[in-house]
Protein backbone atom coordinates (compact mmCIF):
# COMPACT_ATOMS: atom_id res chain seq x y z
CA UNK A 1 0.00 0.00 0.00
CA UNK A 2 3.03 2.76 1.13
CA UNK A 3 4.43 1.57 -2.50
CA UNK A 4 0.91 2.96 -4.07
CA UNK A 5 1.23 6.19 -2.47
CA UNK A 6 4.50 6.80 -3.66
CA UNK A 7 3.48 6.22 -7.15
CA UNK A 8 0.92 9.00 -6.56
CA UNK A 9 3.24 11.40 -5.67
CA UNK A 10 5.50 11.07 -8.29
CA UNK A 11 2.98 11.61 -10.97
CA UNK A 12 2.28 15.01 -8.95
CA UNK A 13 5.33 15.68 -9.12
CA UNK A 14 4.93 15.14 -12.64
CA UNK A 15 2.26 17.04 -13.47
CA UNK A 16 3.83 19.72 -11.16
CA UNK A 17 7.46 19.61 -13.60
CA UNK A 18 4.61 19.67 -16.89
CA UNK A 19 3.12 22.55 -15.70
CA UNK A 20 6.53 24.23 -14.92
CA UNK A 21 7.89 23.50 -18.07
CA UNK A 22 4.88 25.01 -19.53
CA UNK A 23 5.00 28.35 -17.65
CA UNK A 24 8.69 28.81 -18.83
CA UNK A 25 8.22 28.56 -22.43
CA UNK A 26 5.02 31.27 -22.06
CA UNK A 27 7.22 33.44 -20.20
CA UNK A 28 10.00 33.36 -22.24
CA UNK A 29 8.11 33.53 -25.53
CA UNK A 30 6.19 36.93 -24.76
CA UNK A 31 9.56 38.95 -24.11
CA UNK A 32 11.71 37.14 -27.26
CA UNK A 33 8.69 38.22 -29.50
CA UNK A 34 8.42 42.14 -28.15
CA UNK A 35 11.74 42.17 -28.61
CA UNK A 36 12.02 40.52 -32.17
CA UNK A 37 9.47 43.11 -33.01
CA UNK A 38 11.15 45.89 -31.88
CA UNK A 39 14.19 45.06 -33.67
CA UNK A 40 12.20 44.85 -36.87
CA UNK A 41 10.60 48.31 -36.11
CA UNK A 42 14.01 49.90 -35.14
CA UNK A 43 15.63 48.42 -38.42
CA UNK A 44 12.67 49.41 -40.42
CA UNK A 45 13.34 52.78 -39.44
CA UNK A 46 16.85 53.32 -39.42
CA UNK A 47 16.30 52.43 -42.54
CA UNK A 48 13.73 54.93 -43.84
CA UNK A 49 15.25 57.54 -42.36
CA UNK A 50 18.15 56.46 -43.80
CA UNK A 51 16.39 57.33 -47.67
CA UNK A 52 14.45 60.02 -46.62
CA UNK A 53 17.47 61.87 -45.70
CA UNK A 54 18.75 60.52 -48.97
CA UNK A 55 22.12 59.36 -48.54
CA UNK A 56 23.80 57.38 -50.83
CA UNK A 57 24.11 53.68 -50.45
CA UNK A 58 27.02 53.18 -52.08
CA UNK A 59 29.04 55.70 -49.53
CA UNK A 60 27.37 54.07 -46.80
CA UNK A 61 26.96 50.17 -47.56
CA UNK A 62 28.19 48.75 -44.43
CA UNK A 63 25.26 50.77 -42.80
CA UNK A 64 22.90 49.47 -45.24
CA UNK A 65 23.55 46.03 -45.80
CA UNK A 66 24.02 45.45 -41.77
CA UNK A 67 20.61 47.04 -41.28
CA UNK A 68 18.91 45.37 -43.90
CA UNK A 69 20.33 41.66 -43.18
CA UNK A 70 19.48 42.30 -39.59
CA UNK A 71 16.04 43.16 -40.56
CA UNK A 72 15.91 39.68 -42.46
CA UNK A 73 17.71 37.78 -39.66
CA UNK A 74 14.99 39.29 -37.12
CA UNK A 75 12.27 38.67 -39.23
CA UNK A 76 13.27 34.90 -39.95
CA UNK A 77 13.77 34.55 -36.06
CA UNK A 78 10.34 35.86 -36.03
CA UNK A 79 8.56 33.87 -38.09
CA UNK A 80 10.10 30.58 -36.46
CA UNK A 81 9.30 31.38 -32.78
CA UNK A 82 5.90 32.47 -33.58
CA UNK A 83 4.77 29.38 -35.68
CA UNK A 84 6.58 27.18 -32.54
CA UNK A 85 8.57 24.65 -35.42
CA UNK A 86 11.04 24.51 -33.07
CA UNK A 87 11.55 23.23 -29.63
CA UNK A 88 12.58 25.00 -26.21
CA UNK A 89 16.47 23.67 -26.93
CA UNK A 90 16.30 25.58 -30.54
CA UNK A 91 14.93 28.71 -28.50
CA UNK A 92 18.33 29.46 -26.95
CA UNK A 93 19.80 28.90 -30.20
CA UNK A 94 17.66 31.78 -31.82
CA UNK A 95 18.13 33.50 -29.09
CA UNK A 96 22.11 33.78 -29.28
CA UNK A 97 21.55 34.40 -33.24
CA UNK A 98 19.45 37.80 -32.23
CA UNK A 99 22.09 38.71 -29.84
CA UNK A 100 24.88 38.03 -32.66
CA UNK A 101 23.00 40.21 -35.03
CA UNK A 102 22.45 43.00 -32.26
CA UNK A 103 26.20 42.83 -31.98
CA UNK A 104 27.26 42.86 -35.18
CA UNK A 105 24.59 45.93 -35.75
CA UNK A 106 26.37 48.05 -32.58
CA UNK A 107 29.92 47.27 -34.44
CA UNK A 108 28.99 48.38 -37.67
CA UNK A 109 27.29 51.45 -35.63
CA UNK A 110 30.92 52.27 -34.59
CA UNK A 111 32.93 51.72 -37.59
CA UNK A 112 30.71 53.33 -40.11
CA UNK A 113 30.89 56.86 -38.92
CA UNK A 114 33.94 58.93 -39.40
CA UNK A 115 33.13 60.48 -35.83
CA UNK A 116 32.54 58.92 -32.66
CA UNK A 117 31.62 60.49 -29.69
CA UNK A 118 31.69 59.33 -26.24
CA UNK A 119 27.39 59.25 -26.24
CA UNK A 120 27.33 57.60 -29.37
CA UNK A 121 27.78 53.85 -28.35
CA UNK A 122 26.87 53.36 -24.62
CA UNK A 123 23.52 53.10 -24.30
CA UNK A 124 22.49 50.90 -28.13
CA UNK A 125 25.27 48.01 -25.61
CA UNK A 126 23.32 48.98 -22.40
CA UNK A 127 20.02 47.94 -24.54
CA UNK A 128 22.05 44.76 -25.71
CA UNK A 129 22.98 43.82 -22.22
CA UNK A 130 19.48 44.90 -20.82
CA UNK A 131 17.68 42.63 -23.38
CA UNK A 132 20.22 39.05 -22.67
CA UNK A 133 18.63 39.30 -19.02
CA UNK A 134 15.08 40.58 -19.75
CA UNK A 135 14.06 39.20 -23.04
CA UNK A 136 16.22 36.70 -23.97
CA UNK A 137 15.30 33.20 -23.27
CA UNK A 138 18.90 32.38 -21.17
CA UNK A 139 19.62 31.15 -17.60
CA UNK A 140 20.62 33.19 -15.37
CA UNK A 141 24.59 32.38 -15.64
CA UNK A 142 24.42 32.08 -19.63
CA UNK A 143 22.73 36.25 -19.70
CA UNK A 144 25.84 36.87 -17.17
CA UNK A 145 28.22 35.52 -19.20
CA UNK A 146 27.19 37.31 -22.60
CA UNK A 147 26.45 40.49 -20.84
CA UNK A 148 30.50 40.44 -19.71
CA UNK A 149 30.84 39.41 -23.61
CA UNK A 150 28.98 42.37 -24.80
CA UNK A 151 30.82 44.79 -22.38
CA UNK A 152 34.19 43.28 -23.21
CA UNK A 153 34.15 43.12 -26.86
CA UNK A 154 32.16 46.43 -26.63
CA UNK A 155 35.27 48.32 -24.79
CA UNK A 156 38.18 46.58 -27.36
CA UNK A 157 36.56 47.18 -30.35
CA UNK A 158 36.05 51.08 -29.35
CA UNK A 159 39.57 51.12 -28.14
CA UNK A 160 40.74 49.26 -31.46
CA UNK A 161 38.70 51.78 -33.41
CA UNK A 162 39.87 54.58 -31.58
CA UNK A 163 43.33 54.03 -31.19
CA UNK A 164 44.55 52.30 -34.63
CA UNK A 165 41.74 53.80 -37.07
CA UNK A 166 42.46 57.47 -35.42
CA UNK A 167 45.65 59.97 -37.05
CA UNK A 168 45.16 61.62 -33.86
CA UNK A 169 44.10 59.95 -30.71
CA UNK A 170 40.77 61.82 -29.25
CA UNK A 171 41.25 63.96 -25.49
CA UNK A 172 38.04 62.21 -24.78
CA UNK A 173 39.19 58.65 -25.11
CA UNK A 174 39.67 57.80 -21.48
CA UNK A 175 36.96 59.34 -20.63
CA UNK A 176 34.83 56.99 -23.18
CA UNK A 177 36.60 53.77 -21.54
CA UNK A 178 36.09 54.59 -17.96
CA UNK A 179 32.25 55.45 -18.54
CA UNK A 180 31.88 52.07 -20.75
CA UNK A 181 33.74 49.35 -18.09
CA UNK A 182 31.48 51.71 -15.43
CA UNK A 183 28.10 51.00 -17.49
CA UNK A 184 29.59 47.62 -17.81
CA UNK A 185 29.68 46.91 -14.58
CA UNK A 186 26.99 48.21 -13.27
CA UNK A 187 24.76 45.86 -15.69
CA UNK A 188 26.28 42.95 -15.39
CA UNK A 189 26.11 43.09 -11.45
Amino acid sequence: MPAKGKYLLNDQELKNEVLYRKFSYISQYQPLVLLLGLSMLSCVILLILFFALQLSPSDHCAFVSVVSGSLCVFLCVFVLVCTEMLSQRWRHLLGLIVWATQLTMGYTFIFSGPIILPWDQVPFFLFIIFTVYTMLPFQLWYAVVLSVVSSLSHIMVLTLRLTVYEKKIPDYLAYQLLSTGWCSCVATW
